[in-house]
Order: structure tokens, then C-alpha cells, then sequence
């Protein structure tokens, strides 16, 4: 095993970490790999580059530069800050996805973030003159957009104070938390917000699955999902939370690529390797008897790499997968989806929706979406 004096800078393919171990050593920088894994598809493996904690600063500037072969970096490595942002609109449902943010911000030792979006009247459809009445209008309309911002910043204040409540009694972690109102477009500020204060989680509550249906077009969550490239928890409405240390038994949606198994690592290695048991369900093409040997192959390699988790195949036609996929959750008694989650444009979002995104509306289960 590597010493305790080294680090991982990143996860990737044999073929890039070995590119990568060259270019770093020509800066005389120590390289070692560490837990390679096995895909079995391709000839292709996962390695962990590590290096030691005192090269960090001069092997995040040779990668971010660009000759790092724009790898993938560990996100708490590359400037991504400690905190977990919990949209709200001030619902009960709402206060669900805060629920699950604290505790998830305990487990992971992050501090949350909660953000309200208030959309204003906007100044639109104006003559290219004004007249009494024009400016008139134009006055009321700033006094009801000065009036959207009090009433969200009441309703924050509040909801603050329901916080520390919850928190002064153990019903909620006892943790520092911030809070931020902003003008706009829900999804468009919690992105803007995101990118902005690079959380490493998000948390978003949805609600349940019919009424889900119904505004397939402008779901809030369905939006972000798509578009954001930071790791999304989605709690859907009604949801019975009782501790994310007692979810332990999971469904994983892959590609059965190496982005799969960046999925897996960075979730044992975010919650320091759990004891919990996945359903591997691919969502390939091809033939049944292959895929179940490539399958059944990419399981025996995380379990040998994995020991407090199990891996376990599951198989089905892509003609029955939403039916069979009912019948496994209620006979496994499963508790979450996790699915790699790659970013389309919108044509492609509108008529060809990835995975992450059809579960979110047709299944009312906790979603864990990784950007890949």
C-alpha cells in the first residue's frame, strides 16, 4: 500500500494516468498508482494517481494548465469548496431536501447553503416613449418587485429561525448554515449559484411523481439535473427519511464504461467506504448473454476492490426494464438510484432524456446523480 504522505490528484484510465504520471515526472514529481480496477470491457482499467501532499500546489497547476491531458481531478482538489446548497421555495417539501442537506452535510462535513430564487415582474413591452401613465406603471411595477425580495427575505428569516429551532432540540445537526436570496429564474440561479460557489453537493426535493408528469416541461430539479455539472441528490415528496447511514441497498444505473467505476470510487470514497449492497443494471445494447458476462465481470472487480459492498448483476431485456426494474425495487426493498449523469444539450434532453432524468420522473425514489 502507498503511504499515508500521498494523495490521489486523480482517477482515470491506465492509458491517460500513465500519460499523466510522465508528464508530472518530467516536473520531478513523485508518482505512484494505487487500486487499479479491472473493467473488463476493452482491455481498459481505473487506476488512482497519487502523489505526494507537498507536490499538490505544482500538479494542480501543470493539470489545470492543460498538460494533464485534461484529466478528471478530485473535485475537493480543484478548488471546490466545502459546502452543500439546498434550494427552497419555503414548502414542506422544501423543508424535506433540508432535512436530508443537514444530514448529509454531518456525514460528509460540509456546511450548508440554503437558497431561495423569487422571480420579480420584469420591465417588458415598453413604448419606445413615455408618458405619466408609462412611468406610473413603471414605478408600481419597482415598488411589487421591492415587495417579491421582502417577502422572500421574510420567509428566509423565518425559515432560519425554524432551523436553529430544529437544531437547539436535535432534530436537525447541530450545524453552522448560511442563507441567500436572489432574483431570477429558479433553475437559472441555482446554477449561477453553483457555479459560483462550487458546492459539492446539491440537494433538491421533487415532487411526487404524478404531479411530476404533469410539468415534465418545467420541472425546476429535471433542469438543474441536466444542466449541472456538481454531484445532485433529488428527495422526492413524501419520502420517510430516517438517516442516509441506513440506505444501504442500491440500484446503479451504468454504461458499463470507466465512467462507471469514477461513479462507484468517488461514492465508497465520499461516505469512507460503507457497507451497502448494489444492483448493477446496465443500460446497453446488445445481446442478452453478453451483456450479462460483462456485467457479472464488472461486478466481480468492485467487489474485489470494495469489501464493505456488494455488487450484485442484474440483468434485464430493455423492452421490460420499467417493469422488471418495479418488480426488483420492491423485492430488493431498494432505497436509492444512482446514475451517471452526462450532460445533453436541449434538443437531445427533450427527445432523447438520460437516464437520471427518466428515473426523476418516473420513479418517486432518492436520486444520486455524478456528472461524467
Amino acid at each position: 500500500m502507498i503511504s499515508s504522505g500521498y494523495i490521489t490528484l486523480a482517477i482515470h484510465t491506465n492509458e491517460h494516468a500513465l500519460a499523466l504520471k510522465s508528464i508530472l515526472e518530467e516536473h520531478g514529481i513523485i508518482v505512484k498508482f494505487d487500486n487499479i480496477l479491472n473493467t473488463g470491457l476493452k482491455n481498459k482499467s481505473v487506476v488512482r494517481v497519487k502523489i505526494r501532499e507537498t507536490d499538490l500546489d505544482l500538479a494542480l497547476k501543470i493539470v489545470e494548465s492543460g498538460d494533464g491531458n485534461a484529466l478528471l481531478l478530485e473535485r475537493k482538489l480543484t478548488g471546490v469548496s466545502e459546502k452543500l446548497l439546498i434550494p427552497v421555495d419555503f414548502s414542506e417539501m422544501s423543508r424535506l431536501s433540508i432535512i436530508v442537506g443537514f444530514d448529509l452535510a454531518r456525514r460528509l462535513k460540509l456546511s450548508p447553503v440554503i437558497l431561495n430564487a423569487f422571480s420579480a415582474p420584469s420591465f417588458i413591452d415598453k413604448f419606445p416613449f413615455s408618458d405619466s401613465s408609462t412611468i406610473s406603471s413603471e414605478v408600481d411595477e419597482a415598488m411589487e418587485a421591492k415587495d417579491f425580495r421582502l417577502d422572500a427575505e421574510v420567509a428566509m428569516r423565518k425559515l432560519k429561525g425554524d432551523i436553529k429551532n430544529a437544531q437547539s432540540i436535535g432534530r436537525l445537526p447541530d450545524l453552522p448554515f448560511s442563507t441567500i436570496v436572489d432574483e431570477g429564474v429558479a433553475e437559472e440561479v441555482i446554477l449561477a449559484t453553483a457555479r459560483r460557489l462550487r458546492p459539492r453537493l446539491i440537494v433538491m426535493a421533487t415532487r411526487g411523481r404524478h404531479k411530476r408528469q404533469r410539468d415534465m416541461i418545467g420541472s425546476v430539479t429535471a433542469e438543474v439535473l441536466d444542466s449541472c455539472r456538481i454531484p445532485i441528490v433529488t428527495i422526492p415528496e413524501n419520502f420517510v427519511f430516517s438517516g442516509i447511514e441506513e440506505v444501504c441497498r442500491i440500484a446503479l444505473f451504468c454504461n458499463m464504461d470507466q465512467n462507471d467505476l469514477l461513479v462507484v470510487d468517488s461514492l465508497m470514497r465520499m461516505f469512507s467506504y460503507p457497507v451497502v449492497k448494489f444492483f448493477v443494471i446496465p443500460v446497453i445494447e446488445g445481446k442478452t448473454e453478453k451483456i450479462e458476462k460483462l456485467t457479472e465481470t464488472f461486478c466481480k472487480n468492485l467487489n474485489d476492490n470494495y469489501k464493505t459492498a456488494s455488487f450484485i448483476p442484474a440483468v434485464y431485456n430493455s423492452k421490460s426494464l420499467r417493469f422488471d426494474f418495479e418488480t426488483l425495487i420492491n423485492r430488493e426493498s431498494l432505497q436509492m438510484i444512482v446514475v451517471p449523469n452526462k450532460k445533453k444539450n436541449i434538443l437531445s434532453r427533450l427527445f432523447s432524456p438520460g437516464i437520471a432524468h427518466r428515473m426523476l420522473f418516473e420513479k418517486d425514489m432518492p436520486i444520486f446523480a455524478f456528472p461524467v
